[in-house]
């Protein structure tokens, strides 16, 4: 039996160097001409992302893992990040976007093809972030990893803020449906910090450092 095609809800306008299937997805893993020292954007959305709902009853860990105690904090456990949305929700996403065996509880939904993902890092990253939300995501008081949910190019969304090598990456989370949108907003912003489309390589390589 032949596996069912998926596919993103967008692409990043950028010449293809190099694919692969993943999840049934065909994932770009490195564009033509990216861009060694400047900020960069990479498509993420065929990465697993699960939510968790325990209905008010106190939990401390969900597949093995354990459970952030406050809203807006997070875990990094392996190669999942878990994150506290509220008092009993819970967001799980396999950064590296391979493919996962989905748990059997009842209480996690699978909203990967629900949502869209997208990662940002390299340098003056933060600088662009502050053209695209007014979340305060450079508190001094913020422990990293964090998610921080509010308007991001006048979307509700959720923004995910990893460091890695003493660089934030951040990941912002929307409805499907924003995805064109935002990368259109996001490369209009960003042209003039040299912003540039990336393939899944560039971020696996920022995250496993």
């Amino acid at each position: 039996m032949n596996a069912l095609k998926r596919v993103l809800p967008s692409s990043l306008p950028a010449e293809i160097a190099e694919m692969e299937e993943r999840n049934n997805y065909s994932i770009v893993l490195k564009y033509k001409n990216e861009m060694e020292n400047s900020p960069w954007i990479v498509d993420l959305s065929h990465c697993v992302k699960l939510d968790f709902q325990c209905n008010g009853n106190p939990e401390t860990q969900a597949m093995g893992m354990d459970l952030p105690k406050k809203a807006g904090r997070a875990v990094c456990s392996g190669e999942w990040l878990v994150s506290a949305l509220g008092p009993s929700q819970f967001s799980f996403i396999h950064i590296l976007g391979k493919m996962v065996e989905l748990p059997e509880d009842h209480r996690f939904t699978d909203i990967t093809d629900g949502r869209c993902l997208f990662a940002m890092g390299g340098n003056g990253a933060d600088r662009l972030m502050g053209k695209i939300t007014r979340m305060n995501f450079s508190d001094s008081t913020l422990e990293l990893p964090c998610v921080l949910q509010g308007p991001m190019l006048h979307t509700f969304g959720q923004l995910y803020i990893l460091e890695k090598a003493g660089q934030k990456i951040f990941l912002l989370s929307l409805g499907r449906g924003y995805a064109r949108s935002v990368i259109h907003a996001v490369l209009d912003i960003g042209a003039p910090y040299g912003l540039t489309p990336s393939g899944l390589d560039r971020f696996t390589q920022a995250v496993t450092k």
